[in-house]
């Protein structure tokens, strides 16, 4: 299980600048964010650190000046100690609690997911999470086949498993989000209707789905919206999360030129989601 390290960055009440960097840092491999009083809090995976990405934004960006952080390691050991001090339940669109083990007293809810991350992505409470949670909910998932690309802790999956889809496809590439997965998948007895596993886009070469979500990042999501398209069946649908409202045109002008279009979109917190519908001339190879 990797180390993480969490940076912690003083941006006083500038809106600006928590936009710049939150962009920035998780296109080099920050996986989630928290921001409050003046302070944004950036984790990522220890390997993953690297500190002239910060001092670039700073050479960069003239305005920002002389960025101000310190940077703690934690220890795998230590995660649960710190994802517990932070981690309360979630209720997403009235209709969704998102909790963990140690939770007692749930809020009501028609759909409860148990969820015990281990230094990854997806507990419902940052913006992306729960706006993809909002797009499930709104669908029937009835009967679907569904892949969570880049699923993390699983949420996703799990969360179409319980709402009755037929079959659910899960990948990421960090063998630790794989692991955890897997394990909320049994806690929440859906393990016979989900297939977990460490990979990417070419493991699903050949195989196609009803929905496709993928919360990744801008980057990520333009390189790789061919192939979603390609996995999608006739009216399939594909959810994508992890970049900022600004972002919609770029991905939007990239989802059409493959024959998608975009059927809904939300913002929570300058964070956003994008519904896209498979158009009957969509690239794919049928």
């Amino acid at each position: 299980m990797s180390d993480y390290i969490k940076l912690t960055i003083n941006i006083g009440n500038d809106g600006m600048l928590s936009d710049i960097l939150i962009a920035e840092l998780a296109d080099a491999g920050v996986e989630s964010f928290e921001e409050e009083d003046g302070i944004l809090n950036a984790y990522l995976r220890k390997n993953d650190f690297d500190k002239s990405v910060l001092d670039r934004l700073s050479a960069d960006n003239a305005f920002i000046g002389t960025l101000t952080y310190s940077v703690e390691e934690i220890k795998s050991a230590n995660w649960n100690n710190v994802w517990e001090s932070n981690f309360e339940p979630v209720v997403i669109a009235d209709k969704c609690v998102v909790y963990a083990s140690f939770h007692r007293d749930l809020p009501d809810a028609a759909c409860k997911i148990l969820i015990n991350p281990k230094m990854t992505f997806g507990t419902g409470h940052h913006e992306t999470t729960h706006l993809c949670v909002e797009a499930i909910m709104s669908l029937n998932i009835e009967g679907k086949t569904f892949l969570d690309m880049g699923c993390g802790t699983g949420i996703l999956g799990i969360l179409a498993a319980v709402r009755g889809a037929s079959s659910v496809t899960a990948i990421d590439n960090d063998p630790t989000a794989v692991e955890n997965a897997v394990e909320n998948a049994a806690i929440n007895n859906v393990s016979d209707k989900t297939d977990i596993f460490e990979g990417n886009l070419l493991s699903i070469e050949n195989r196609k789905f009803d929905i496709i979500v993928a919360n990744i990042n801008r980057n990520v999501l333009l390189d790789d919206m061919e192939g979603y398209v390609k996995s999608l069946n006739k009216n399939g649908i594909l959810i994508i999360s992890g970049f900022y409202r600004e972002d919609i045109p770029v991905l939007t002008d990239r989802a059409t030129s493959l024959g998608l279009s975009k059927n809904m979109e939300s913002v929570r917190n300058k964070w956003a989601v994008v519904m896209y519908l498979r158009d009957s001339n969509a690239v794919n190879n049928e």
